[in-house]
């Protein structure tokens, strides 16, 4: 396998699928595998210490599911990039929980012979999973849990594709809602420039969420991540929610809990507030709490 064939193979990557539902699972068993390489441990890992590992992983980064399933993507993860120690292929399916325990699995000798001698391979690899599954402002946390340090210059590295998109969102959104953080109200300048707001994707655009106004909110820093990370979200009356997860010290109250039950700073124009849909799909996908 050459490098160019290791990045077609994830891209490739046969992802469940049901309807616009999250399934990063893959991605984060590749991501978490290729820490473990880059830190010189092990090419095959026990199943579980992965396991565990996998776990936080997606309670963290995945979506709100009650049952994470870690087993699935180890059992399920195509051949040319996955191996399980004393088991074909074809046998991986079947396997019980309980002799998964007993097995070491990772990256096959073959890619993992290329990863090791290629940090700019690495930083490619992790790039792609990264926009195939997670907004952008998650990515930093992600490879900093699955102990990655990317190079300032790899967005420069061939073979990342950029997910194409309007180059104008930002800007559309950010005037609808008039320069200010939908949620807060902060709304600083750097003489004629925004400091600290941002655009998010109510539906994310990698899980189909189009680059229009009403699929977008205004936010500052702060609530961007938070609405990314299932911190935040909002009901169909566009009145905040905020996760029982959220806890902290004197400034979680008024960046948070201030705003709970109460509504967003809407759009100048009725036609660019959020759809019921986009929302729907946020609170089912990535708000970790209980939603109407």
């Amino acid at each position: 396998m050459t490098p160019d064939q290791f990045i077609e193979a994830l891209k490739r990557l046969k992802v469940w699928k049901k309807g616009a539902q999250r399934a990063p699972h893959k991605a984060l068993l590749l991501l978490q595998a290729l820490g473990s390489l880059s830190r010189g441990e092990a090419r095959l890992q026990p199943y579980k210490q992965i396991e565990e590992e996998l776990k936080q992983l997606l309670g963290r980064f995945g979506p709100p599911r009650h049952t994470p399933h870690p087993e699935a993507p180890f059992t399920r993860l195509e051949a040319e990039l996955w191996e399980i120690s004393g088991v074909e292929p074809e046998q991986r399916v079947g396997l019980k929980v309980g002799e998964l325990r007993q097995r070491t699995g990772g990256f096959p000798e073959s890619v993992a012979r290329l990863l090791k001698c290629d940090s700019a391979l690495v930083a490619r690899a992790a790039r792609v999973l990264l926009e195939s599954e997670f907004e952008e402002s998650c990515h930093d946390a992600i490879l900093e849990s699955v102990g990655l340090t990317l190079p300032f210059d790899d967005h420069e590295t061939p073979g990342v594709d950029r997910m194409s998109g309007d180059p104008y969102f930002f800007r559309k959104v950010i005037q609808a809602y008039q320069f200010r953080c939908a949620v807060c109200g902060f709304g600083a300048k750097l003489s004629n420039d925004v400091l600290g707001l941002g655009a998010a994707h109510i539906q994310w655009r990698n899980k189909g969420g189009p680059d229009e106004v009403p699929n977008g909110l205004a936010l500052c820093a702060i609530h961007h991540i938070a609405l990314d990370r299932g911190g935040i979200s909002l009901d169909d009356e566009l009145n905040v929610l905020v996760s029982p997860e959220v806890h902290g010290y004197d400034e979680v109250n008024p960046q948070f809990f201030d705003y709970e039950g109460k509504p967003i700073r809407p759009p100048r124009k009725d036609r660019d507030a959020p759809k019921p849909e986009f929302l729907a799909w946020h609170r089912q996908e990535v708000f970790r709490g209980e939603h109407p």
